[in-house]
């Protein structure tokens, strides 16, 4: 294993990256935004210098880029900024690591589709982002791809985690169905859930096989977000009519979401040991995190 800096690991997807790698390098370099830190480097994406950083001299060859403004929400309402960070910072930034001959792995998104109807995506086809935040990834995308350079592209599909409290998608739901509290849940947008810990042993497997150019990481199969709720609420023994079938139209958001982003990682398994596990296994090991803290509640309390 190559030795790896995480730029971005005091994030979601950031902190189990850096514990993976600094398990073959103890020294492997972290990076937060945060001046404060002992344990990981400064590092400003917005005004990105590695200079300080001495990946070079400390014997990195590579480094995974999950730094990024990531909240649709806010890359919608502050293009400006998403630009700044998504596209400026980050093109600065691989420039630098090229300079430096690293390698930069960078973490792509599924919502660099969604105005084509194709059913499901390529690493070849087509991009259409819909959202500001799915155009900045498809913007670096694009740029990788015409540099004639070296890079890994990760296109990731939705990422869970599986453990409570991380209010990521499964987990948010069950939290509402156990509490017997209403989930709104589109019936129309269609996508590819991977948990954290496979996303991690994904790109282990990526960087041991040296790819290069895009992958799509995610699962072997498509739901929606409505199916998905439906089988949380199966796996709790909740009341099925706690979720309510809508339309992703029916979000007043004021600005469009993809409806259509499922993913192929077919090339991945081709290339690789990736072999996600399935969807219903992610489902009933969220349900019994719920179900357990449930139990001891009712014991002590």
């Amino acid at each position: 294993m190559i030795k790896t800096a995480i730029i971005g690991a005091e994030g979601f997807l950031g902190r189990p990256l850096l514990r993976a790698h600094r398990q073959f390098h103890q020294d492997c370099l972290g990076t937060t935004q945060h001046q404060d830190s002992k344990e990981l480097s400064h590092f400003d994406l917005s005004t990105p210098s590695i200079e300080k950083l001495k990946l070079k001299k400390t014997g990195h060859e590579a480094a995974i880029i999950v730094a990024a403004l990531t909240k649709i929400k806010t890359c919608e309402e502050d293009k400006e900024k998403a630009k700044r960070i998504n596209i400026d910072g980050t093109l600065s930034l691989i420039n630098q690591l090229w300079d430096e001959n690293i390698l930069p792995i960078f973490f792509s998104s599924d919502h660099v589709f969604g105005e084509h109807t194709k059913h499901i995506f390529s690493e070849e086809d087509e991009l259409g982002p819909v959202t500001e935040y799915g155009k900045t990834k498809a913007t670096i995308e694009t740029e990788l791809k015409n540099s004639g350079k070296p890079f890994l592209i990760v296109r990731l599909g939705k990422v869970l985690g599986l453990q409570k409290g991380d209010n990521t998608l499964l987990d948010e739901m069950a939290g509402l169905l156990i509490k017997g509290k209403l989930v709104r849940a589109a019936y129309d947008q269609i996508l590819n859930p991977i948990c954290l810990e496979e996303v991690v042993s994904g790109i282990l497997d990526c960087q041991r096989a040296g790819l290069r150019g895009v992958v799509n990481m995610c699962s072997s199969e498509s739901w929606t977000r409505y199916d998905l709720a439906l089988a949380m609420a199966e796996a709790l023994g909740c009341d099925r009519g706690l979720v309510e079938r809508i339309s992703l139209d029916d979000l007043s958001q004021g600005y469009r979401l993809p409806k259509n982003i499922t993913l192929s990682n077919h090339r991945l398994r081709y290339l690789t040991a990736f072999n996600p596990s399935p969807v219903s296994e992610y489902i009933r090991k969220t349900s019994l995190n719920w179900k357990e803290c449930n139990s001891l509640q009712s014991k002590f309390f």
